[in-house]
């Protein structure tokens, strides 16, 4: 199976250009909501300052802090998750996550493509996932 390059990143820059034109019309979006509030007398970019003037404040310790407690807190979520899964399924072999796996050549794969299988496990459905064919 050959991949076009040419056609691929033309698609690939259609596809920026369509997210960044939809980041940019929900950001004026939010712009024109907020300067309506203002107009109105909702003193809305005052207290945006004082928001940002209160974050200032923390000091950098606290921040450091609450990032590393978070990420422990999240790996030894992932840790206990991966036991949970090791003990209910032994014979299963685990080896990394089908949405961290590489694309396959002539296909594009996004973050979200494999949700649906370990979904189905935890709604009890019985129903093997779906297979794809060497064409899509």
């Amino acid at each position: 199976m050959e991949i076009d390059a040419g056609a691929a990143a033309g698609e690939n820059r259609q596809a920026l250009t369509r997210r960044l034109g939809r980041i940019a019309i929900w950001l004026g979006g939010i712009a024109l909501v907020l300067s309506v509030l203002e107009l109105i007398g909702v003193p809305v970019f005052a207290w945006i300052g004082d928001l940002l003037d209160r974050i200032g404040e923390v000091p950098t310790w606290a921040i450091v802090s609450g990032v590393l407690l978070e990420s422990a807190q999240t790996s030894l979520a992932a840790l206990a998750w991966y036991g949970i899964l090791r003990a209910a399924l032994p014979t299963h072999p685990f080896t990394r996550s089908p949405t961290a796996s590489p694309p396959h050549p002539g296909r594009r794969r996004h973050p979200g493509d494999e949700l649906g299988r370990p979904l189905r496990i935890n709604l009890g459905s019985r129903r093997p996932p779906p297979t794809r064919s060497a064409s899509s």
